[in-house]
């Protein structure tokens, strides 16, 4: 029964391990097929309420999102997300990406994005790494038995198989060991001010990078 009961945590919570909350450090690494099934009443019915105030929180998170934005460019050694003409973009996630050859830290990317991390949260940024793992790297598409016996990739209903060896995912890897990403602070209540400050704080690391060890 506790192994049982351990797959079904990890169907409720992607796949993982550890879900949100428990103590520990959660790896956000995926080991089987899951899904997010973490809701229940009350927090649905507070979602529903609170979709009625989404274009509100959309509009200061794109107020945010411009003056962070405007506050960044021209910083050395960092390369800002982009919206594709036409579109508009919900900035759930203001992720920025560090130029390692700019920088100077090509063979070291990861551990030196790390670093610049560190020294940016030391301002009082609350910025983050998002995903230390690309999908490929995952436990559960290393070993292509999603579902049990090898499914869905296998299995005779398959067709093809599958190799999902790292090394064929280049440009994943490059963003997922140079990415670092702001995550709650442009969401309101925060508003413009704040953009501001995180502005200047990343911008203080990043023209003394000279500094970070």
């Amino acid at each position: 029964m506790p192994r049982l009961f351990k797959q079904a945590q990890m169907l409720w919570s992607f796949g993982e391990t550890r879900a949100p909350g428990e103590t520990g450090e959660r790896d956000y690494h995926v080991y089987a097929m899951g899904w997010m099934y973490r809701n229940n009443d009350l927090t649905a019915a507070f979602g529903r309420a609170q979709l009625t105030k989404l274009d509100g929180y959309l509009a200061q998170q794109r107020e945010n999102a411009r003056v962070l934005h405007e506050g960044l460019q021209g910083v050395p050694g960092l390369i800002l997300p982009t919206v594709p003409e036409g579109l508009r973009h919900n900035w759930y996630n203001y992720v920025v990406r560090f130029d390692m050859e700019v920088l100077g830290h090509a063979q070291d990317a990861r551990e030196f994005r790390d670093k610049l991390v560190a020294a940016i949260q030391a301002e009082g940024v609350p910025i983050t790494v998002w995903q230390r793992f690309i999908l490929p790297a995952m436990t559960v598409f290393q070993a292509q038995n999603g579902y049990g016996n090898g499914c869905p990739w296998t299995c005779p209903y398959a067709g093809e198989p599958v190799d999902y060896s790292v090394e064929q995912y280049p440009v994943a890897q490059l963003h997922n060991d140079t990415h670092a990403c702001l995550v709650m602070a442009l969401r309101a209540p925060n508003g413009p001010d704040v953009a501001r400050l995180l502005a200047d704080g990343i911008r203080k690391v990043m023209v003394n990078v000279d500094q970070v060890r």
